[in-house]
């Protein structure tokens, strides 16, 4: 399914702080992300900054894993764009998806 079939309401956030979402009266508030070729490594790199060191907390991880839970297909990413919350640089939606699953 996709995140239309669901109901849910998206705004772009205003902070600059990835993990700063807030959901309130339906509306998920995601802060933007710019996706582009280095990305990918930057995410995996930071996940396991986080893993690795125990006294790291996991809010990037917890980050990465919600997006996951978000983005199922093209047509999540879509959305997600025309809400201003995902701006890909990659060329086209199935490798932003691939990228979160």
């Amino acid at each position: 399914m996709t995140l239309r079939q669901f109901g849910i309401k998206f705004k772009k956030g205003e902070d600059d702080n990835l993990c700063s979402m807030k959901f309130s009266n339906g509306v998920l508030e995601i802060p933007p992300l710019t996706i582009q070729d280095l990305t990918e490594p930057f995410f995996r790199n930071l996940i396991a900054f986080e893993q690795y060191h125990k006294d790291c907390t996991n809010q990037f991880t917890t980050y990465a894993s919600l997006m996951d839970s978000l983005i199922s297909n093209t047509d999540d990413v879509a959305m997600l764009d025309h809400h201003g919350i995902i701006d890909s640089w990659l060329g086209n939606y199935e490798d932003v998806s691939l990228l979160f699953n």
